[in-house]
This record gives structure tokens, C-alpha cells and sequence, in this order.
């Protein structure tokens, strides 16, 4: 496979931003080695291209007003990420909090002894 075809196929699939823009740069730094230097247009529409529908409204964005990528990109997937945590956060049930509160008594009562 060619580099220009790496390149166009890369997508963040599972991985972290920061890594799937380490793979796009290096792919990218290899191009320009061969003096086959991507266009920076081309090189943002691919990149944005090859995030997946989680960065959607992000990519929106971007498509509205052009700036450097890294920094915007890892504070949207943190967000995404935190989002996700509080999203398959539980409740402590009453019986779970009885239930700890005993454990504590009883531990306090321990150390008194």
C-alpha cells in the first residue's frame, strides 16, 4: 500500500487522538521525506475525515473556522470521555450506603478497643 493510500485509509478507530495524530504525522513526515508533501487543506479534510461520527460536531466546526488541531481534538475527546463516565455512573442504592456506613462503625469501633 502506498503512502498516499495509508494516509487516506488512517481513521482513529479504538485508539486516542494523540495517537491517531502521531500516525497521520508520521505518515505525513514520510511523504514529505520522498518530497511528496501533503497539501495542509488536504491534510485537515482527511484528518477530520478519518475521526468517526463521535467527532461530528467537532469536525463541523473545524469545517467552519481552520485552526492547529491537537490541542482542540484531545480536550474534545476528554470531554467525551468524562461524558461517558458520568453517563454509566449508578446511584448508591440505600442498601449500599447502609451498608458502608456499617463497615465504617464497625472499623471505628475496632480502632477504639
Amino acid at each position: 500500500m502506498s503512502l498516499k493510500e495509508r494516509h487516506a485509509q488512517t481513521t482513529k478507530g479504538t485508539s486516542s487522538v494523540c495517537d491517531y495524530l502521531l500516525s497521520i504525522n508520521s505518515i505525513t513526515d514520510e511523504l514529505s521525506l520522498i518530497n511528496h508533501p501533503i497539501d495542509d487543506i488536504d491534510l485537515v479534510i482527511a484528518t477530520i475525515i478519518g475521526l468517526g461520527p463521535s467527532f461530528q460536531e467537532f469536525s463541523a466546526s473545524i469545517c467552519i473556522w481552520y485552526t492547529p488541531l491537537m490541542f482542540d481534538l484531545v480536550a474534545f475527546e476528554n470531554f467525551l470521555q468524562r461524558d461517558e463516565c458520568h453517563s454509566n455512573y449508578t446511584q448508591p442504592t440505600p442498601i449500599m450506603t447502609n451498608l458502608a456506613n456499617c463497615e465504617n462503625n464497625h472499623h471505628s469501633r475496632d480502632k477504639s478497643i
